[in-house]
């Protein structure tokens, strides 16, 4: 599994811990799903296919992204906003 992962990210296992290439590994594979979901999209964009790019990155995590919008919410981004 540690040369695995030191295979994904093109570094030498001996110089990092498990848990350092795993998340370098992780980091990567996110990275390069993300360039590859925009280039689908850009190819249904292309084609006239309406498409939501986060759709075709399974990193993605749709409640991670979402914000329920409350009276309390909106008041604090008018705060922010209209400084």
């Amino acid at each position: 599994m540690i040369f695995s992962l030191a295979g994904i990210v093109g570094v030498s296992p001996l110089e990092f811990t498990l848990r350092e290439l795993l998340d370098m590994a992780v980091g990567r594979l996110r990275s390069e799903w993300e360039r590859t979901a925009q280039i689908s999209f850009m190819i249904n964009a292309a084609f006239g296919k309406k498409a939501d790019y986060k759709n075709h990155n399974p990193f993605y995590d749709h409640a991670a992204h979402t914000i329920e919008m409350t009276p309390e919410n909106i008041e604090l981004m008018k705060k922010e906003f209209l400084k």
